[in-house]
């Protein structure tokens, strides 16, 4: 197997989408690290991806416009990368302001709308990428989640049982 293969993976839209809210956004951070690992090893380059994805605001234009280079090359349709990150990031700020709010359903439903919103504005490039590796590699490319995925989806889902605990234990 290719080396660069290693990043292969396909998730539908709505398994990307409930893996990252099921993993209480754990997942977000696992799939931009993978990504720049990809553009690391296929340009070989030095960039850190642990410290891209934890400062994915900063990056996810580029991660974003990356993908869509990679994906346009194999001639899957271009997406707007640009309108999609700059989405992503208003939508996380607007969420994370919403959760300084209160404590009360309201706001936490407000905060949970806006994540999936941000979730969204990832889900075109998530397709591109699903889509190359599918062309590159047709049936062979993987379809199951990684033994990461279920774990990272194990810690938030606790994560989301400890909020809930929270939430129902004032009530």
């Amino acid at each position: 197997m290719n080396e660069i293969n290693k990043y292969a993976r396909y998730h539908t839209n709505v398994q990307f989408i409930l893996l990252c809210l099921c993993s209480f956004g754990l997942y977000l951070l696992y799939w931009t690290y993978n990504k720049w690992c990809f553009f690391r090893d296929k340009d070989d380059t030095t960039i850190n991806p642990a410290l891209r994805s934890i400062f994915n605001i900063f990056y996810v234009f580029n991660l974003l416009a990356r993908i869509n280079k990679l994906a346009t090359s194999e001639g899957i349709p271009s997406v707007p990368s640009f309108v999609a990150a700059s989405c992503f990031i208003l939508f996380g700020i607007t969420s994370n302001l919403a959760s300084k709010l209160g404590e009360s359903s309201t706001v936490l439903l407000s905060t949970v709308l806006l994540f999936a919103a941000c979730i969204l504005c990832l889900v075109p490039s998530q397709n591109q990428w699903s889509t190359y590796w599918y062309k590159k590699m047709g049936d062979n490319v993987p379809f199951q989640l990684y033994t990461i995925e279920k774990i990272i989806l194990v810690l938030g889902g606790s994560l989301w049982g400890v909020l809930l605990l929270a939430l129902f234990s004032t009530l």
